[in-house]
């Protein structure tokens, strides 16, 4: 900044206003420069994991002891991923997915024998409907 008001003859005030940040923040920035940064907070590697997260990953290794700490990473990640991913698949698949080949209805339904009454209210629902248009019809011509 000092650099800048040299050459510009600007006052800082002017660059500090241009760039949107308070003069408080800016020369509270100008007083850290050059410094370490320091904080009275926790250092986070010393808090990362619980103590089951711990026991979960040693187990994790126990069962596949010849992959390295990195592979061993991301095979727990890509493992418990996909498991996320296959479970909320197969429960749209069969909950959700409405499937041609059984009439529209999901496979849940299929299995728990709901299939008839779905077709009926659909069918009533068709019928109210055909009605409905039919009378517009009437009301419109007449």
């Amino acid at each position: 900044m000092a650099r800048w008001t040299e050459r510009t003859e600007l006052p800082v005030n002017k660059f500090v206003a241009w760039l949107g940040v308070g003069a408080s923040k800016f020369y509270a920035w100008r007083d850290r420069y050059g410094k370490v940064n320091e904080h009275n907070a926790a250092i986070p590697r010393d808090t990362w994991l619980e103590d089951w997260e711990k026991q979960a990953v040693v187990a994790y290794h126990e069962r596949h002891p010849l992959e390295g700490y990195r592979r061993l990473t991301f095979m727990m990640l890509d493992e418990e991923e996909a498991q996320r991913h296959v479970t909320r698949y197969v429960t749209h698949y069969n909950q959700v997915r409405l499937h041609s080949a059984i009439g529209y209805v999901t496979p849940e339904q299929k299995l728990a024998g709901m299939e008839q009454d779905i077709f009926e209210e659909r069918d009533r629902k068709l019928a109210e409907a055909r009605q409905r248009r039919a009378e517009k019809r009437r009301e419109a011509a007449a």
